[in-house]
């Protein structure tokens, strides 16, 4: 059945697996773990650095465990997963994030993931971590890194302007006026369709107290009256020139932004260390909490390693993984990567970073997603119907029920 569900996600997916480093092991596969990784570390050396490092501390501790570490490109990469696992030839433990969860669990092919890690380790998770990565409340994804979209506002913005940080919707709509007239933005909404909606529109949807998906992920619920109030609010932004109209189909990098160009107070869609840059520096940055509309949340990615089903030798990936997700492995790689831990108790990773140290306080309130079969295709359909009504086309209902009918089909199948 496995094999069965896997081949079917194949449609029009080139074999490729023959010509992959890694792609398998010559022998049986027993006291080896094959990993996939991706360059989640930037640097290419930092990358290597920390992976020989963490693979030697693995072996001293288990000299008859061999691991190998093979690091993909991001491009391509469900393609090629997909591919090797049909194929007999995948790894054993492989990263996701929360959109790629779903569409792996219906392929059956991801084992329950507390199978492999020590229970101290479950217990010590947050739970919007483990909640992300989950379906039917079953974590399928062990966390190993997290990242929070919190405010971040320029100060300069703010003392030329005098109004303070706002902490909800209704305060941002209160400060935007004072900060048009004095030729500031009051904050930034990228909505061409190559951002990602949830650095956008999603994030203020999850503010709104709605969700992407019903409970029982059978049709779209972002029709309902958090979706339309959260594109209402939206609206108001773009209509009374709060932002900046033209990034609702002009696709601008950070260091090309209104933000770079100092006329925007504060931004929910940058992380910490990619707005301090388009600033010109973090001593410009001001880290606030993230706004409350119905809810105070904020967008967060999570990754993690997960393990398949057909893992060679399930001993020794449970002693790898019980390694790979120890609080002194885990500060490691969050310190390489720039991002924070999902556990609780690896806390305090930026000590002599104030901006990173104030951003992670706020990881409780972040949202990572919602994992689901469909998430990246439902994207395709939202994106562009948002993006209609804010730039006057239809009205906030008129292009959220048309959202959810159109996806209906999609989420039938």
């Amino acid at each position: 059945m496995r094999r069965t569900r896997l081949a079917a996600a194949l449609t029009a997916v080139v074999s490729v697996c023959g010509l992959l480093t890694g792609c398998g092991s010559p022998d049986d596969g027993r006291d080896t773990v094959t990993m996939w990784t991706y360059p989640i570390i930037t640097d290419p050396t930092a990358d290597r650095e920390f992976w020989t490092r963490t693979v030697a501390g693995f072996r001293e501790r288990h000299p008859e465990i061999r691991v190998e570490v093979v690091s993909q490109p991001w491009s391509n990469r469900d393609a090629t997963l997909t591919t090797a696992l049909l194929a007999g030839k995948g790894p054993d433990v492989g990263y996701l994030i929360p959109d790629q969860v779903g569409r792996y669990h219906a392929q059956d092919v991801l084992a329950p993931i507390e199978d492999f890690l020590p229970e101290e380790t479950m217990a010590d998770y947050r739970d919007n971590a483990l909640a992300a990565l989950s379906i039917d409340e079953i974590p399928y994804v062990a966390p190993i890194l997290m990242s929070a979209l919190v405010g971040s506002c320029d100060q300069r913005v703010l003392d030329a302007t005098g109004v303070e940080p706002p902490s909800t919707w209704a305060e941002l709509l209160e400060i935007a006026p004072v900060l048009r007239e004095q030729g500031y933005y009051a904050t930034h909404y990228q909505g061409d369709l190559q951002a990602a909606l949830n650095m956008n529109f999603y994030q203020y949807l999850w503010q709104a107290g709605g969700t992407v998906f019903t409970d029982d992920g059978d049709r779209l619920a972002v029709d309902g009256p958090e979706g339309v109030a959260a594109l209402e609010f939206l609206t108001t932004l773009v209509d009374e020139e709060y932002v900046d109209r033209s990034a609702l189909t002009q696709a601008y990098q950070p260091d090309q932004s209104p933000m770079a160009r100092g006329r925007v107070a504060c931004v929910y869609n940058m992380g910490p260390t990619e707005a301090a840059a388009a600033m010109g520096g973090s001593e410009h940055l001001r880290i606030t909490p993230p706004l409350t509309g119905a809810v105070q949340t904020a967008y967060g990615t999570v990754g993690g390693y997960a393990v398949f089903h057909e893992a060679r030798d399930p001993d020794a990936v449970r002693a790898w993984m019980a390694y790979l997700t120890s609080t002194e492995v885990m500060s490691d790689y969050n310190r390489a990567a720039g991002y924070f831990s999902p556990r609780e108790s690896v806390t305090d990773l930026y000590p002599d970073d104030p901006v990173l140290a104030e951003a992670e306080q706020y990881l409780e309130l972040t949202t990572p997603g919602e994992p689901h079969s469909r998430y990246r295709e439902v994207l395709q359909i939202v994106a562009p119907l948002v993006q209609s009504a804010l730039l006057g086309e239809q009205s906030p209902q008129d292009a959220l029920t048309e959202a959810a009918r159109v996806a209906e089909p999609l989420l039938a199948s």
